[in-house]
């Protein structure tokens, strides 16, 4: 009975010393598969921060564009309310003289 146990325990520990060989042969391939997951990360981090100065970017690009507009906006309204005051002058003018025909 014992020779049976020591049997089995033997084949036991040859077995687990093959699978502790086969997971040691993997460890290289882990180790790989590791770094270039670090690498893959890496490389999506600075892709992100590379999308973050761009969209940074951008909006301060967008809001530039927006005041130039607003501004923009503001000084046609000054203008225009001039020419009308300008044509309104000339209206008068032309009443004043009776210049209404003028071309």
């Amino acid at each position: 009975m014992t020779d049976v146990v020591c049997s089995e325990f033997d084949q036991k520990v040859r077995e687990s010393k093959l699978e502790a060989d086969e997971a040691l042969l993997k460890i290289p391939d882990i180790l790989r598969m590791i770094n270039n997951a670090e690498q893959m990360t890496q490389e999506a981090m600075d892709s992100l921060e590379g999308a973050e100065r761009d969209a940074i970017a951008a909006k301060e690009l967008a809001e530039a564009a927006k005041n130039i507009a607003e501004n923009a906006d503001r000084v046609s309204l000054i203008i225009l309310k001039r020419n009308l005051k300008i044509i309104a002058h000339l209206v008068n003018i032309c009443y004043k003289y009776n210049l209404s025909n003028v071309e």
